[in-house]
């Protein structure tokens, strides 16, 4: 009897055991998710590309990508992506994020490329980040495609740009007025004094 109860026990024990662990681990899983969940309000689109086989998963899309399927060919996606691209950067655009580059940057275990173009929104341009994101230990065939609107923040980084563009340039011109200051007192004032020191000179004689 006794060792039936030990082991109904030890059988309760590993049962209080097991539920507390699938406990902390939804917890877990859970955190994880709210994890993701608000770093993806950052972002108005995000895309899981396999660069191996030329396949994307769509993770979160834009209202514009709604006639794109969940899954499908990376150049379908980027042929997409690329009809809402400023015309002026469409051709540097398609070259940083074709395949070839992608698996290009990844060989050389990249893990944060990006930068920020006009996209359209509408009828408006509007500024857009766009960062391709890898972690060879994750995964070694994929890469995270992420778009977030930045409009706001890059007009406001343009704007103090062009305040310090214009702070230097009117430096610039202060320091040229008052080397030309200086440059003309200086030629007006050569001509009395080389008469000055002249008369003085004579007198000495």
């Amino acid at each position: 009897v006794s060792l039936v109860a030990g082991a109904a026990l030890a059988l309760y024990v590993a049962l209080i055991f097991l539920t507390v662990q699938d406990v902390l681990r939804v917890r877990r899983v859970k955190a994880a998710d709210d994890t993701v969940h608000m770093l993806g309000d950052s972002f108005y689109a995000i895309y899981r590309v396999n660069f191996r086989d030329g396949r994307y998963q769509t993770i979160k899309a834009h209202q514009s990508a709604s006639a794109l399927p969940i899954t499908g060919d990376y150049g379908q996606l980027l042929h997409h992506i690329s009809s809402f691209v400023q015309p002026s950067a469409l051709k540097a655009f398609e070259d940083s994020f074709s395949l070839e580059s992608i698996r290009r940057r990844t060989s050389q275990n990249i893990a944060d490329y990006g930068g920020d173009y006009q996209r359209l929104f509408g009828q408006t341009y509007r500024w857009a980040n766009i960062r391709t994101l890898f972690n060879r230990d994750v995964d070694p065939n994929v890469v995270i495609l992420c778009f977030r609107d930045v409009d706001e923040e890059k007009r406001r980084e343009l704007q103090h740009t062009l305040l310090l563009q214009d702070a230097l340039e009117a430096a610039k011109k202060s320091t040229r007025a008052k080397s030309n200051f200086f440059s003309s007192m200086s030629h007006d004032m050569r001509t009395p004094l080389n008469a000055i020191l002249g008369c003085c000179d004579l007198a000495q004689h």
